[in-house]
C-alpha cells in the first residue's frame, strides 16, 4: 500500500508541500509538529566566514523527546549554538524545530551520544542544556558560539582579518528545589552541593589529582558525587 501524504510548512507565510513516502517518516514529521516549525534555508548570511553555527560539522541521527510524551527518530539532526535551536535537514532546507514541541534530544555521532535536555536558563530563557553527568547532582554545559567580526586596527596590527564562529562554553550545576547555578571552580561548587559532600568531595579531588578546568575531571567528580548520593 502506497502512502502519499501532503505536509503543509510556513516559510514566511508561503505554504510548502513536501511528500513523504513511507509510513514511518510521515509519523515522525507529524510528531515533530508539520505546521509548527519554521524552515531556514540558506541564504548566504556566512559566506566566507570561518567556522559554523552548528554543534557538529555534519547533521548525524538523533532521538527527540516531545514534550507530549512520545519520542521520535530522524536521521539528519543537529544543534545551532549560536542561537540554541534543535534543526533538522530535509529536502535540502534546514527546519528549526520550536523548543515548545521538544522536551530532550539525544545525537548520536557514531563515536559518542551527546544527550540534551530543555531548562529554563539566563535571564529566564528557555535553553537547551547538555547533560554530562546526570543525577541529583547534574553537570550541564551550555554549548555557545560567538560571532567574531573581522577587525582592522591598523596598517601594522595583527587584527582579526575574516569574520568567524569561535567555539565557547559554560559548566551549570543543576541540584534539586535549588536554582541552576554557574559552575565557576571548586569554592562556587562547595556553595551548591549539600554541605555534607563537600569534604568527602575534596578527599576525591585531592585523591584523584582533578583539575576542575577539564571536563573530563569535572564529569568524573559529578559521576562520582551522584554515586555517593545514590548509595546513601
Amino acid at each position: 500500500m502506497k502512502l502519499i501524504a501532503t505536509i503543509l510548512l510556513f516559510i514566511g507565510g508561503i505554504p510548502l508541500y513536501a511528500q513523504v513516502n513511507s509510513l514511518e517518516a510521515q509519523n515522525n514529521v507529524n510528531m515533530l509538529g508539520a505546521g509548527s516549525y519554521t524552515a531556514r534555508t540558506f541564504d548566504n548570511r556566512y559566506k566566507g566566514v570561518k567556522g559554523s553555527v552548528t554543534l557538529l560539522s555534519d547533521f548525524a541521527p538523533a532521538k527527540i523527546y516531545m514534550t507530549d510524551k512520545k519520542a521520535v527518530t530522524y536521521p539528519k539532526v543537529n544543534f545551532d549554538a549560536h542561537d540554541n535551536e534543535l534543526i533538522i535537514a530535509r529536502n535540502g532546507s534546514e527546519y528549526v524545530i520550536h523548543k515548545k514541541l521538544v522536551d530532550r534530544f539525544s545525537i548520536y555521532t557514531g563515536t559518542d551520544s551527546l544527550h540534551f535536555t530543555k531548562v529554563t536558563g539566563e535571564d529566564d530563557k528557555i535553553l537547551y542544556f547538555q547533560v554530562l553527568a546526570p543525577g541529583d547532582i547534574q553537570l550541564l554545559k551550555k554549548n555557545i558560539k560567538i560571532f567574531k567580526e573581522a577587525s582592522y586596527q591598523g596598517a601594522y596590527s595583527a587584527g582579526r582579518e575574516y569574520d568567524e564562529f569561535i567555539d565557547d562554553k559554560k559548566y551549570y550545576v543543576a541540584v534539586a528545589g535549588k536554582p541552576m547555578t554557574e559552575f565557576k571552580n571548586r569554592k562556587s561548587l562547595q556553595q551548591i552541593i549539600p554541605a555534607e559532600y563537600t569534604d568527602e568531595m575534596d578527599q576525591y579531588i585531592k585523591k584523584n589529582g582533578l583539575n576542575l578546568k577539564e571536563e573530563q575531571h569535572l564529569v568524573m567528580l559529578f559521576r562520582y558525587l551522584n554515586d555517593s548520593v545514590t548509595k546513601r
